[in-house]
């Protein structure tokens, strides 16, 4: 049986980067994984792929409601989505506008985990890293 066989797992931002590496770790561990982006996943990603928006507290709602309607359950969330800014033109912080480091910040602020129900866990990477089995996969 693998390390998290039967948990339930969202990953935000899980379309691409450090995101998609941890849907694939998480599968690969026995987690049943959604992953939450605004980016459309890559078809043989593993998993659920599901479009939210992390700044949407109805896109929250929205995504744990679907999830608990899917799942039952909600046992890990990787609130892992971000944004460099890089997107809208901006190279540095001695160039940024206002506008566009609320955009950023906006985003850091956003905390999906208040919403999850009391059985569920939020969990950090640092928690993650000791959750699975690194020296098997």
């Amino acid at each position: 049986m693998s390390e998290l066989s039967g948990q339930v797992a969202i990953v935000t931002g899980g379309a691409s980067g450090i995101g998609a590496a941890t849907v694939a770790l998480l599968a690969k561990a026995g987690a049943a994984v959604i992953s939450a982006d605004i980016q459309p996943a890559n078809k043989d990603a593993p998993g659920r792929f599901v479009r939210h928006d992390v700044t949407s507290e109805d896109s929250w709602k929205g995504l744990l409601a679907d999830v608990l309607r899917s799942a039952g359950r909600l046992d890990i969330l990787v609130n892992n989505a971000g944004i460099t800014g890089l997107a809208g033109g901006w190279t540095n912080i001695e160039t940024t506008s206002v506008e566009q480091w609320r955009q950023v910040d906006g985003l850091l602020r956003t905390d999906g985990a208040r919403l999850l129900p009391p059985e569920g866990t939020g969990i950090g990477f640092d928690d993650l890293l000791e959750r699975l089995p690194w020296q098997r996969l």
